[in-house]
């Protein structure tokens, strides 16, 4: 480790967003380049730096900081330099020149502690006094908070963005209740406010401690999928957490509740605690999923079969009566389900409830939980669908980011149609019912059997659970569909029975490996060589590899290097970025693993007219376009042309996506899947899980494992329990209508 101490003679490149910056160091002996993050720098100031020595390849030798200190400058010079760098608005060098032939060493000081002695000196009036004397604050008490939250490991970023919400106040408020920093400031977790409590001696058993972390459980539970937890489960986890006695944390439990932390419910015969965020989305949903099933008025149903009659005339179709009666519940009622899986027509029913309500003159929107199940939903239907984000033109305000289209500015619409709404979780569930307006029709389209969202809730189980809203089941398969194997063997998953593989002209293949390290060397042959070979087909882009499990040799983490080693060698004009254990390469495949509802992006359209928004969300998958290695990040070009911007410093919000888990695959379609079986636990190898992926194929599945872990995955009928309580909600509610 190498410790330099020198003055900051020339910022090469600094990026204002992140603090990350390029300098020339000069020391007594040497000029030396520094990189890393860095908050508030400027040119002139004295600074002890400490970090690793490295190569680069294009720019020679660099010392990559890992903490720094700003000195107080020592000596007329360096004081004269420091004050005339421009860091104190006001001060300029004639200025400065005159502060210190005035004051001498005592210059800071007395801009610190006396500010009003300035007007001793010809041409500094009061109101350039006031300017000094807040600049300086400003700056000193800014770098003073980066110096103290260094201590604790918390970067410079992150510093500027505790500074920004606390100001002058920051080490104060930090000292009094680090655990604050969770609930006021964007992107501190509680592991993190943990961290600098702990350093700074907090009493492990404190109040602050125990009530957050609490409801660090709960978020993370949100995380898991759950809107609420069972006391008794969440005591559980917080005792595994925070390693407190159980009667402090029901203690922790009760004053949370009388302060409105957490809200305490009866559900389904159990004590369950809500996060608040999440009590509020699903109270608020079932309300206003009532209040639309009950805004509208029935229609002749005769007159109804007659335009079915003249739809299937018209594209030379006949529906079946599955399909019949969700066109009529979608016309006759404020909500409706229709769920099926693939083969079932669930398009066709879509496109005959589209021509019924343009019938009517009716204004429909169509959206999507994400761009590539929007992109699939235009292609199906022609018409226009969007994500749900962009229908509810998620946008920056005053206050953040938020919904522009909500009760107050609702969307112009007469019906709403949704699509994969499997994938929906209960914030969007509940942002979506808050930007419809009353009298809204709302079609629920999607697969009851896949995955639930990766968000928190079960929407559309629930939905359909409660018994309040028809539901109308696809399940007569039709013809063009029976003739892929796909098709007829995820039908045969979702029933429990074997699916047929490697039959005449299939386009459904079991390579059978019994050894794990076999079967991630089968993947990669199948992927760089025999499929392209075979079908014509890019490795990179039309197959995707899908995997039950994160970890071991055919987990998403192992295959992802290997793959990105075959698929992406190192090239020399490939430039790259260590992050963690992630190596990032120009021309990766990644995917956003969180949503970011702050991400901004910028899209070109056919014509070149550039449109600008925000928001990347879990799932989204893209190429890494460029790589500025001087420290500007990276850029990710996703599936729908958007491209966005990430800081070295967010990097974490991506992974390679070569290979992806199952649950990440949701709602996106590939042409050609390849899945290994490695032999996991019953909870990852499910029915369930396996019906998703297989239904993620558009041409080809090929399965690498043994036929035994096929038939342990299609005999798993276990669902993992989501504590979530939207049916409970849609029942009692619509017993007091």
């Amino acid at each position: 480790m190498a410790v330099l101490m020198g003055t900051v003679e020339d910022i090469i490149y600094r990026n204002e967003d992140n603090g990350y910056t390029v300098f020339c160091l000069g020391t007594q002996d040497s000029m030396e380049t520094v990189v890393g993050t860095f908050a508030l720098l400027r040119e002139g100031e004295s600074i002890t730096v400490e970090g690793e020595f490295s190569q680069h390849p294009n720019y020679g030798m660099q010392l990559k900081a890992t903490q720094y200190q700003i000195n107080t400058p020592q000596g007329l010079a360096e004081i004269e330099s420091y004050l005339a760098s421009g860091i104190i608005k006001g001060i300029g060098p004639s200025v400065a020149r005159a502060i210190v032939d005035h004051f001498g060493e005592d210059a800071l000081t007395i801009i610190g502690m006396s500010p009003q002695r300035l007007n001793e000196i010809r041409g500094i009036g009061p109101s350039k006094v006031q300017q000094i004397t807040d600049s300086f604050q400003e700056t000193y008490k800014a770098q003073e908070t980066v110096m103290f939250l260094q201590k604790f490991h918390v970067t410079s970023g992150m510093a500027l963005r505790i500074y920004a919400v606390y100001g002058q106040q920051t080490i104060a408020k930090i000292q009094e209740n680090p655990y604050a920093l969770v609930n006021d400031v964007e992107g501190i977790g509680f592991l993190t406010a943990d961290k600098i409590a702990q350093s700074m001696g907090l009493s492990p058993a404190s109040a602050f401690r125990l009530h957050s972390g609490m409801r660090y459980c709960l978020t993370e539970a949100g995380n898991d999928g759950h809107t609420y937890l069972p006391v008794e489960e969440l005591l559980y986890r917080a005792q595994q957490l925070l390693g407190a006695e159980r009667t402090q944390l029901e203690d922790a439990l009760q004053h949370l509740s009388a302060d409105q932390g957490v809200v305490l419910r009866d559900i389904k015969g159990e004590k369950a605690a809500y996060h608040p965020s999440f009590y509020f989305a699903e109270a608020q949903a079932a309300g206003k999923l009532l209040l639309l099933l009950h805004s509208i008025s029935l229609e002749s149903r005769q007159d109804l079969e007659q335009e079915i009659a003249d739809f299937e005339k018209q594209y030379g179709i006949t529906l079946a009566a599955e399909q019949r009666r969700a066109a009529d519940a979608a016309i006759n009622s404020g909500i409706c389900v229709i769920t099926g899986g693939p083969g079932t027509g669930k398009t066709t029913t879509l496109n005959c409830i589209i021509s019924l309500f343009r019938r009517r003159g009716k204004n429909i929107v169509l959206a999507a939980p994400t761009g590539r199940a929007a992109k699939r939903m235009t292609e199906a239907s022609g018409e226009d669908a969007k994500t749900i984000h962009r229908l509810l033109e998620y946008t920056r305000s005053e206050n953040g980011y938020t919904f522009r289209k909500n009760k107050n500015d609702p969307l112009e619409c007469d019906v709403c149609i949704i699509d994969e709404t499997s994938m929906v979780d209960i914030f969007l569930m509940n942002a979506l019912l808050d930007g419809l307006p009353a009298g809204t029709r709302l079609v629920l389209v999607g697969d009851a059997d896949q995955l639930p969202s990766v968000g928190p809730g079960n929407v559309l189980g629930d939905i359909i659970d409660s018994g309040v809203v028809p539901v109308v089941r696809l399940t007569e398969i039709f013809r063009q569909a029976a003739q892929s194997m796909i098709v007829m063997n995820a039908h045969r998953i979702n029933k429990g029975q074997m699916p047929l593989v490697n039959t005449a002209d299939t386009d459904f293949f079991l390579e059978r490996k019994n050894n794990e390290q076999d079967m991630a060397d089968t993947v990669l042959d199948l992927c760089v060589r025999r499929l392209p070979e075979h079908y014509g087909v890019d490795g990179l882009k039309d197959i995707q590899v899908l995997t039950p499990i994160k970890k071991g040799i055919c987990g998403v983490y192992n295959l992802n290097k290997l793959l990105q080693r075959v698929l992406n060698p190192p090239f020399r004009n490939k430039n790259e970025r260590q992050h963690g254990d992630d190596l990032f390469r120009q021309g990766d495949k990644v995917m956003q693993i969180r949503n970011n509802y702050q991400r901004e992006w910028t899209k070109a359209d056919a014509s070149g007219l550039l449109t600008e928004g925000v928001g990347v969300f879990n799932g989204d998958v893209g190429i890494i376009s460029e790589i500025d290695t001087k420290g500007g990040g990276l850029a990710v070009l996703f599936d729908d042309n958007r491209s966005c911007i990430y800081e070295f410093n967010a990097l974490d919000e991506l992974t390679l996506a070569y290979a992806i888990s199952v649950h990440k695959s949701q709602g996106c379609e590939f042409r050609l899947i390849v899945m290994p079986l490695p032999m996991a636990g019953l909870r990852l190898m499910t029915r369930n899980l396996f019906y998703t992926a297989v239904t993620r194929a558009r041409e080809t599945v090929v399965l690498v494992g043994s036929a035994h872990s096929v038939e342990q995955m299609v005999r798993n009928d276990q669902i993992i329990r989501r504590y979530s309580a939207l049916d409970l909600r849609l029942k009692d509610a619509y017993k007091l209508l």
